[in-house]
């Protein structure tokens, strides 16, 4: 991408996800400060591998610690977190909860080798979540 697509996208972005070396080209290639695309996209989540990941919105920063496994293979670990946090956030979960559960997700896909081997169901995800960070709100 150029400067001119990233800038189309962005305007019609209300959730940003990107890894920590993600963030840094973004606005590197913007010539935005981090505080400026918060600012004009509203919530940003930065993985930071194996240290978790945060998410930044207008009022506050949730700090999300991953769910520890036994991981094996890091492919498809930011899918899988996206993918948890987006059908918590499609659930109507807060924010933090949705990267809890993006979390919990993910650790099911580090535990195998290869991509999209151990997508846990609902109700698997449920139960890591709930011995790792107690009672899923409702």
């Amino acid at each position: 991408y150029n400067r001119k697509d990233l800038e189309t996208i962005l305007e019609h972005t209300d959730i940003l996800f990107t890894n920590r070396h993600e963030i840094k080209r973004v606005c590197e290639m913007t010539g935005r400060s981090f505080e400026e695309l918060k600012a004009r996209i509203g919530t940003i989540v930065v993985t930071y591998d194996s240290r978790g990941s945060r998410i930044h919105t207008q009022d506050a920063q949730y700090c999300i610690p991953v769910v520890p496994v036994k991981a094996v293979d890091p492919t498809g670990a930011g899918d899988a977190y996206r993918a948890g946090f987006l059908l918590a956030f499609t659930r109507g979960y807060d924010m933090e909860t949705c990267g809890r559960i993006g979390a919990t997700v993910a650790s099911f896909a580090v535990e195998v080798i290869g991509c999209q081997v151990k997508l846990p169901t609902w109700e698997m995800m449920q139960e890591r979540f709930e011995a790792h960070f107690g009672p899923l709100p409702k």
